[in-house]
């Protein structure tokens, strides 16, 4: 778009939420098989995320149990708490899940969770950008071995 630079793009893979007690628990990946019926929480129509999982449920043939929608993975995994039903959101927003206690499993086949760094083209040159992605991309490291690599 005209006045942005998209200076970085990263990827990461979208997790598959249960409240602690669901029986999908004692699986170590959660298939779009698995999905099937199940109470599920879905990201709102028109989302990126929502339609790559709508895609891969399609392909897959599989027709989850829509409970609940909601634009914000945050209110998806409040919900999930809740036991409304399960969902697909990003990694970043599973951990906050995990933390309350929530289950978090890989899900297969993958959906891709796609995020970038942005600034004002127009904004003067600066280091002050540089410093931030060096600085961002430190700490996202940090982040994905603490988190994602067991």
């Amino acid at each position: 778009a005209p006045g942005i630079d998209l200076v970085r793009q990263y990827h990461a893979q979208c997790v598959c939420i249960l409240p602690p007690s669901h029986a999908l628990t004692e699986l170590h990946n959660i298939t779009a098989a698995d999905l099937e019926n199940q109470p599920f929480v879905a990201l709102s129509q028109g989302t990126l995320t929502r339609l790559k999982v709508d895609a891969v449920l399609q392909t897959a043939a599989v027709t989850p149990n829509i409970k609940m929608e909601t634009p914000l993975s945050l209110a998806a995994v409040n919900l999930v708490m809740e036991g409304m039903g399960i969902s697909i959101i990003d990694p970043f927003t599973a951990i906050h899940h995990s933390r309350l206690g929530g289950a978090v499993r890989p899900f297969l086949p993958t959906v891709a969770f796609e995020y970038g760094v942005i600034f004002n083209d127009h904004a003067p040159a600066s280091g002050l950008k540089q410093a931030f992605l060096q600085t961002f991309e430190a700490l996202l490291k940090q982040y994905t071995e603490e988190h994602f690599c067991h």
